[in-house]
């Protein structure tokens, strides 16, 4: 267990406290000691893995997800050889979205018609967009 703390004890913030969770789950599970000092394996691409992982979970621009799923997520890219669902690039890609560049293809101007049903006097607000 020393060569695991040594390995992450420059951790801090977020990543100290999934790191903790990871020393806490060895403890409990000693063959899970191997995967954690695995020389693949940063604690750093894990945090990458769990944001690529929460933003499957995003909808409408909100994702609400329990600390226990996090943690499991780093479990798993510890506990897994090869993560099929994931890339090391996927998580660091922008999540914003650019607007979509429209062409005079696929756009079509709308043109107000004067109703003619219109009684005298009435004010048509829609006279203006002719």
């Amino acid at each position: 267990m020393e060569r695991v703390i040594e390995k992450f004890k420059e951790v801090s913030g977020i990543e100290k406290t999934i790191v903790d969770h990871l020393i806490g789950f060895a403890k409990a599970e000693p063959k899970f000691i191997d995967k954690l000092l695995s020389e693949k394996k940063t604690i750093g691409d894990c945090i990458d893995y769990i944001t690529a992982q929460a933003k499957k979970e995003v909808v409408k621009g909100v994702a609400r997800i329990e600390d226990e799923r996090v943690f499991g997520w780093a479990v798993h890219y510890f506990d897994e050889e090869h993560l099929v669902d994931w890339e090391k690039t996927s998580a660091r890609i922008s999540s914003t979205v650019e607007p979509k560049q429209t062409t005079s293809q696929n756009t079509k101007a709308i043109h107000a018609k004067p109703n003619k049903n219109i009684h005298e006097g009435q004010i048509s607000l829609f006279d203006e967009l002719i």
